[in-house]
């Protein structure tokens, strides 16, 4: 079936993708080595539930060294699609360290290069808020898992004070002349709305329930959802849920 065409974008969208594609690379090829395994990562791949043999996608795949290399140790066939064409050359290298085969391609994840129904499962963790149009790359995410595949993702909520603090780290650093890339945060009813227009079923859970999950200059050393077990755990299924750090949602295309 048709793969999706890139949109015409607007100059200022243009200029948004270019810092991922030329230099953001750059800074996360270095963090992600510095990155601890978290039960949040652990999370996100039990949500997920890639089994042997099935093709799985990761939208913003980066390196591979996060989620994409133990998915491939696992038997599991993965995909990965970015736009830089730096990290999927350093994807690459790892995939031949670790001895493991990855389908690596180059694309923007608001019009990806694969066919209607292409996978079982479909992902993507810590990339959304980093594209101009997130309504774009989740309907693409539907378009290519087949009927009754399962997309898992993780928005930064909006309606939590981390973004605040971050959006104040990043207007700093434009103020002394450093490069920060744009973003944007959601809130889940905008999310709901456009997995309703999707045609999607999901479940919903909040991650670090009214505390910060990192500041600037000390960044994750502030990350206070990691201290207690309450606000790890105990508050991810509950009403609060909604006020969390990061929202993840486990969702099925059911249309």
């Amino acid at each position: 079936m048709a793969r999706s065409r890139l949109r015409e974008s607007a100059p200022e969208e243009q200029e948004w993708k270019a810092y991922y594609r030329a230099v953001y690379p750059d800074w996360w090829v270095g963090r992600a080595k510095t990155l601890a395994w978290s039960s949040y990562d652990q999370t996100l791949l039990d949500w997920l539930d890639a089994r042997p043999g099935e093709a799985v996608l990761e939208c913003g795949i980066g390196t591979g060294e996060r989620y994409a290399l133990r998915l491939a140790r696992r038997g599991v066939r993965v995909f990965g699609v970015d736009l830089a064409e730096s990290l999927l050359k350093a994807c690459a290298a790892n995939c031949a360290r670790a001895g493991v085969h990855i389908a690596l391609q180059q694309g923007d994840m608001e019009a990806l290069p694969y066919d209607d129904g292409a996978f079982d499962r479909v992902y993507c963790f810590s990339s959304l808020w980093y594209l101009p149009h997130v309504e774009h790359a989740l309907r693409e995410m539907f378009r290519v898992s087949r009927l009754g595949g399962a997309i898992v993702f993780d928005m930064m909520n909006a309606f939590h004070v981390t973004p605040a603090l971050a959006f104040l780290a990043a207007a700093v650093k434009r103020r002394l002349g450093r490069s920060a890339g744009r973003w944007r945060p959601h809130g889940p009813w905008e999310i709901e709305r456009i997995l309703r227009r999707c045609g999607a079923t999901w479940r919903l859970q909040g991650f670090g329930v009214l505390l910060p999950t990192a500041l600037p200059i000390v960044g994750d050393r502030a990350n206070l959802a990691r201290r207690w077990r309450l606000t790890d755990v105990g508050l991810r299924d509950s009403p609060l849920r909604y006020l969390g750090a990061r929202l993840v949602y486990a969702c099925r295309r059911s249309t």
